[in-house]
This record gives C-alpha cells, sequence and structure tokens, in this order.
C-alpha cells in the first residue's frame, strides 16, 4: 500500500461550501455527496461541533413540510441524501422516477440527538432555540411512525408513496436478507430503528423540556423486549408482513450507542454479546452472521466490516461499562471489556497504515481487504475517535497506578536510589515495598498497554 500524505488533512479533501454551509462529501470516489447519517455520526464520534452545526442549520433548511412519494418527503422528516448540482437525492436504475433525498428512517432521530450533543459541546442553547419549530416537527413525524405498542414502524405510505427508491432504510440500506428483491414487506420495524428514535425522542423531550415526549421515549424503551428473540439471543434484523428476518447481525451491539444504561437488562447485554461471537474477526465486528451472509446477493452490507461501525460499538460498551462497575455486575464488566477489545482490533489497519480511511473491509473466506471508499468522512471520524480514546485512556491508567502519580514521578526523580535498593537488597520497612509493589505494576501496566518501545528500562530491569 502506498503512503498517504500526512500533512493533508482527510478533512480538506471532503469538506465543500454550499450556500452559507460548510458540509462534507460521504467519500470519494463512489460517495461525492452529503449524507445526514455519515455527517451526524461522524460529528458525534470526532466531536466536531463546528460540523454538527453546519449540519444540523443544513438539514433545517430542507426539512420536510409535505407528502412527495417520489421523494419520501413526509412533515418533519430529515434528508437522506442530497446532491447540490441536483438540488435533490439521486434516482436509482432499480427505482426510476424516485429519488433518495428523504429515504431514510434513522435520519430524523439523529438530527433531534445531535442538538442535544451540540448543546453538550458548546453549552449553549441558541441553535436549538432557533430551531425549536423543527425540533417539534421531528418529534411529531416520530410520533407519527409508532403503533398501538409504541414501536416505529416504516412505510412508504406515510409519504403516499408505495415504494422508495431504496430498498432499505436504515443504514444498511442495499437489501435484506430473505426477501424478495431485497425489499421488506410493509410495514416493517427494524429493531435498530427502533432503539435509535428512542434516543431522539428522548433527545427532543430534554430539548423542548417536554414531559410528554419523555413520557412517551419511555414507553418506546419499554417495548425493546418485544423486538428481541429469546431463541437467537438477539434482534432479528426487521420485522415486517412475512415475520421476523432472523439473523445475527452486528445491530444489535451497535444498539449499545444509542441506549442509556439500564435501557435493557444486563442479561439482554449479555446474550447480545454471546451471540455476536459468530460476527468476530480479527479487524472487529463483521455485520452479518457468515452462514447468513453467504446467502445474500450483494456483498456491501452482508460479507463486509465496516469501520465506523467499530467506533459506535465501542463507544457504546465503553458507556454500558462505567454503569457495569457501578452495579459491580462482573460477568457484565468482562463481557463489554471483551466487546471493547474486538472493536479496538480495527485500529491494527487504522493504526498502521496513517493516512488510510476505508468506509469498509470486504470479506472474502479468510481475507480482508480495504473497499475502494477512501477516505470515507465517517470512517475518518472512527479514527479519530481511537485516537482520542487511546489517549484518554493511557492518561487514566497512569493516574490509576498507586494512586499514582506523585509515586511515578518519585520513581523517575529517584532511579539511583531505587537502584541501590534492589542491588543491595535492603529493607527500608514500609517504603521499600511499596515503591517496589509500585514498579511492578507499572511493569504490569507497560506489558500490557502501552508501545513496545516502552517496554524496557528500569521497570523490567529490578523485577524479579
Amino acid at each position: 500500500m502506498a503512503k498517504a500524505n500526512l500533512s493533508i488533512d482527510p478533512l480538506d479533501q471532503l469538506s465543500f461550501k454550499y450556500g452559507d454551509y460548510i458540509l462534507y462529501k460521504a467519500g470519494l470516489p463512489g460517495f461525492p455527496r452529503t449524507f445526514m447519517r455519515d455527517g451526524v455520526l461522524s460529528a458525534l464520534l470526532s466531536g466536531n461541533a463546528m460540523m454538527l452545526e453546519n449540519k444540523l442549520k443544513f438539514a433545517a433548511s430542507i426539512q420536510g413540510v409535505k407528502k412527495d412519494p417520489r421523494t419520501g418527503e413526509q412533515p418533519g422528516i430529515i434528508f437522506h441524501e442530497y446532491d447540490t448540482e441536483l438540488n435533490d437525492g439521486v434516482e436509482l436504475s432499480q427505482s426510476p422516477g424516485l429519488t433518495t433525498k428523504f429515504n431514510a428512517s434513522d435520519t430524523t432521530a439523529l438530527y433531534l440527538i445531535a442538538h442535544e450533543e451540540y448543546q453538550k459541546l458548546t453549552g449553549n442553547r441558541h441553535l436549538s432555540d432557533a430551531q425549536k419549530e423543527n425540533i417539534k416537527m421531528a418529534a411529531e413525524y416520530i410520533l407519527m411512525h409508532l403503533d398501538e405498542n409504541n414501536i416505529f414502524i416504516e412505510d412508504p405510505r406515510f409519504s403516499d408513496a408505495q415504494k422508495y427508491a431504496l430498498k432499505v432504510t436504515y443504514w444498511k440500506d442495499s437489501i435484506l436478507l430473505d426477501r424478495t428483491n431485497g425489499e421488506p414487506i410493509y410495514p416493517v420495524k427494524y429493531p435498530l430503528v427502533q432503539i435509535q428514535n428512542l434516543a431522539g425522542l428522548r433527545a427532543a423531550s430534554h430539548l423542548l423540556m417536554s414531559e410528554d415526549l419523555y413520557k412517551r421515549a419511555e414507553e418506546m424503551r419499554k417495548s425493546i423486549p418485544l423486538l428481541f428473540d429469546k431463541e437467537m439471543g438477539n434482534f432479528p434484523i426487521a420485522i415486517d408482513g412475512n415475520g421476523e428476518i432472523k439473523a445475527i447481525s452486528s445491530d444489535g451491539l451497535e444498539a449499545l450507542f444509542y441506549l442509556n444504561p439500564q435501557d435493557i437488562s444486563p442479561k439482554m447485554i449479555k446474550e447480545i454479546v454471546q451471540s455476536s461471537v459468530v460476527l468476530e474477526t480479527p479487524l472487529g465486528y463483521r455485520v452479518l452472521d457468515p452462514k447468513d451472509a453467504a446467502r445474500v446477493p450483494d456483498a456491501y452490507h452482508a460479507r463486509t466490516l465496516w469501520t465506523h461501525e467499530q467506533a459506535l460499538i465501542h463507544k457504546g460498551a465503553v458507556k454500558h461499562l462505567e454503569w457495569a462497575k457501578k452495579i459491580e455486575d462482573e460477568e457484565l464488566v468482562m463481557v463489554l471489556n471483551h466487546v471493547k477489545e474486538v472493536s479496538f482490533r480495527v485500529t491494527n489497519y487504522l493504526f498502521s497504515y496513517e493516512g488510510s480511511y476505508p468506509e469498509l473491509f470486504i470479506i472474502d473466506n479468510q481475507t480482508m481487504k480495504p473497499g475502494k471508499n477512501d477516505p470515507q468522512l465517517w470512517a475518518i471520524a472512527a479514527y479519530q475517535y481511537f485516537k482520542t480514546w487511546q489517549k484518554s485512556g493511557k492518561k487514566s491508567r497512569l493516574k490509576g497506578i498507586l494512586g499514582l502519580v506523585p509515586i511515578y514521578n518519585v520513581i523517575h526523580k529517584n532511579k539511583k536510589t531505587i537502584e541501590r535498593f534492589y542491588l543491595t537488597r535492603v529493607s527500608v520497612g514500609y517504603v521499600a515495598p511499596k515503591i517496589r509493589a509500585g514498579i511492578k505494576s507499572f511493569s504490569n501496566y507497560i506489558g500490557k498497554y502501552a508501545d513496545p518501545t516502552f517496554r524496557s528500562g528500569l521497570f523490567r530491569k529490578y523485577i524479579h
């Protein structure tokens, strides 16, 4: 692989000015357009407030206000894909006369989630106040899609259409497993979309300070077990007019990113992780169980591992791990640590090939190779997320050893004294054992976490 030019900011290759907005193409060469989903998730992973602000302003400017069967527009919906030259989505050969502009069941939720995160990043409400009516419309869109069990349903009839341009309207939007032409029998329920819209409505309740919206979000939360397949120990991909599409996918693991701790039980989390073992690869979690993926004619969302999804899964595991420690569930801690380790594996590529940000990795038998869309916006964000997490993790672990920064400094400042203690085996009562324990703990830390260049020197030399 050719060495990338690290002096070039990868975001510069994807950013462009459109009117008053700075927007980003999803990826090159295949996706030179702006996508709501890609932009929001990239900003959430990288903590990029400017990216969020521009995306939210642009999204509000073209928010759905009417029903349009050609584009999938309906009141309150947030766009999926936008071509600035066409002022529209794109028309696909599989669906002549229709465009992809509003073909998404998760982007409206992401708009609300993004607003809440923007407030956290900036510490102010100016944008949500300015877009209060847009936020209300987005919340109403979600409420309109809830059935009698408070489960989000997707159906093109909400826009007076018989079908969408896209066959699938959540992020794995190529084709569905075990369905004619890869399309669901509408109406359809996607468990991941239910959880995303739960998070979106919950965000709206905070943004609008609405107790009614919060209560409705709670009803959505209570309905999650209705979508869980106990036999599989995971969520089905979808439930449509023909029933469940039963296969282990990465959706259950990704859901942790959107769920709050305690939204689902520790038992359910453990079952999801256990059933997802079939998805594990040397670079993280693939999107679909290999035995089911073999039956899908289009490999794009079947025989692949997506870079950005590893970061979403990792971040979700980190969030729930904090809760697991608080409730002292040792098994859940172990399970979530495993998810962290598996999802972090993608950095074996990202950190080795600095400057390469592939959209996905294609899985062919025992081989994995990066896809052609590179750079991809949310792959860049995944890299930034993992780098930031790695730095903060090292700082945290350093601080935690022995209590420990003071003793760590003492060790460095008194190398000769410590060396003399060990060379002569002088017993100094309380101090020497304490320092020895400190060195040993630090040595163990270095052996497990630090770069190989640090696995030497004083800390290894004097541990017997």
